[in-house]
């Protein structure tokens, strides 16, 4: 930067580092600050931090006057006993019951409409689960297992594998992983209704269409007929019993 200097034989220009001061006198520039000086925006930083600080400290002075405590709480009608404690509303008033109480009051409703949203929800996805799975079984298994037993119960198909698949975010049919989300299989992907019953397809080969032939004559009476069962006596059996009398269960129901 060149400095204009007027001299008797007119006006000519230096640069800062030729000019030389006395003692107590110096050339202040933004580039060229003495010892002892800031900068305008050193200053302004530091009144900034020194106000920050004030503030932080004249706030904690003000959360400790209790005179300063009672005034606010007088503003809303609100006085202090001799032990702190807010009086005045209407007698015996507990603060945080009242906090409790309207907390309550404004989030119950939508708790209850979010619960009700949830039990829509696993509606749904109940109900895309067992469509899934009649859609997938009705081609493969024979149609005795795709069917409800009493007219009313849900199939076999439903009732044996439904609580194995839930409905992802984007509404896929998946199975579950029992340690939580989807399971996954060794290729990479999740496993859908089609997929489960064609991995395990060897399980189920005994209720697939192109096996039906089953072994006759199984949980058979005296006489050599099959057992025949009830509505209400399939309605009451434990799951080990229906798997134990599957044979006899699915006689009747084709009767």
């Amino acid at each position: 930067m060149a400095i204009k200097v007027k001299t008797d034989d007119g006006e000519i220009e230096v640069t800062p580092d030729q000019l030389q001061f006395e003692e107590g006198y110096a050339l202040i520039t933004p580039d060229n600050v003495p010892k002892g000086y800031f900068t305008q925006e050193a200053l302004n930083q530091t009144i900034s931090e020194r106000l920050k600080r004030d503030r932080e400290k004249q706030r904690e002075q003000l959360l400790q006057d209790a005179d300063f405590k009672k005034s606010v709480l007088s503003e809303f009608n609100i006085s202090l006993d001799d032990k702190g404690q807010p009086k005045g509303l209407k007698p015996d008033f507990d603060p945080e019951e009242w906090k409790r109480t309207k907390v309550k009051e404004l989030t119950e409703p939508y708790e209850v409409k979010l619960k009700d949203k949830d039990s829509q929800l696993n509606s749904m996805k109940q109900g895309l689960v067992r469509a899934e799975i009649m859609k997938t079984a009705s081609t493969l298994f024979d149609e005795k297992f795709v069917k409800s037993f009493t007219g009313e119960d849900d199939p076999f198909v439903v009732k044996q594998f439904a609580d194995q698949f839930d409905v992802d975010e984007k509404g896929n049919v998946l199975k579950k992983d029992p340690q939580g989300g989807f399971a996954v299989h060794n290729d990479g992907s999740n496993i859908t209704p089609s997929k489960f019953f064609e991995l395990n397809k060897d399980k189920f080969s005994g209720m697939l269409r192109d096996n039906r032939q089953r072994g006759a004559n199984l949980n058979a009476g005296g006489n050599g007929s099959p057992t025949k069962f009830t509505e209400e006596q399939i309605k009451g059996m434990s799951d080990a019993e229906y798997e134990a009398n599957r044979e006899a269960i699915l006689a009747s129901a084709g009767n």
